[in-house]
This record gives C-alpha cells, sequence and structure tokens, in this order.
C-alpha cells in the first residue's frame, strides 16, 4: 500500500532526501507533544514510512510498528490495530519457522 499518495514510485535519491527532511522536521514537532490528536498520530506515523527498494513501495518497519503500538500518545483504537499486526506478524513468522 502506498502510505504517501501522490509520490511516484522509484522516487529519486533528490526526492527522497527531500521527504526524509521533512518527516524529521515533522517529527520534531509533533513528538515534543505529550498527547497527540488522531491526525498527529497519523503525521507521527507517516514520518517513520521509508522507502524500501527491494519491494518498491514505501513501508513501516517493524520497530516502528513496536513503537507506535506501545507509546501511550497512539489513540488507542491505532495501538490495538498496531499490535493485533504485530501478533499477525509474530504467527506467520512462528509458522514460517515450523
Amino acid at each position: 500500500m502506498n502510505a504517501l499518495p501522490g509520490l511516484q514510485l522509484n522516487p529519486t535519491a533528490y526526492e527522497l532526501g527531500f521527504i526524509k527532511v521533512f518527516q524529521q522536521h515533522q517529527w520534531n514537532i509533533i513528538n515534543a507533544k505529550s498527547r497527540w490528536t488522531r491526525q498527529e498520530f497519523e503525521i507521527a506515523f507517516y514520518c517513520h514510512n521509508e522507502w524500501v527498494p527491494e519491494v518498491q513501495d514505501w513501508c513501516y518497519s517493524r520497530e516502528t510498528v513496536e513503537k507506535f503500538a506501545f507509546d501511550p500518545r497512539t489513540p488507542d483504537d491505532r495501538a490495538r490495530e498496531l499490535r493485533h499486526a504485530l501478533k499477525q506478524y509474530g504467527n506467520n513468522k512462528k509458522t514460517e519457522q515450523l
């Protein structure tokens, strides 16, 4: 799923650099807050979205999902969704190891 609507897939190095600077700037602002609205959470989560060339898409790392799943500023419904995703990921990993 492309989490950055309007951006082309296969961004150039320049575009990636610009996006990273923008994400870091936004994260610095949002992270300073003690509470997040739903919209602020979405911005915070977006700030950790990364381009993964191997899959040619924008993705969130497991570490990012864990970070936000247990951050007390994450809205409850989104925290539950992220924890469920982590559980599903864990179940899939166990199955793959069998």
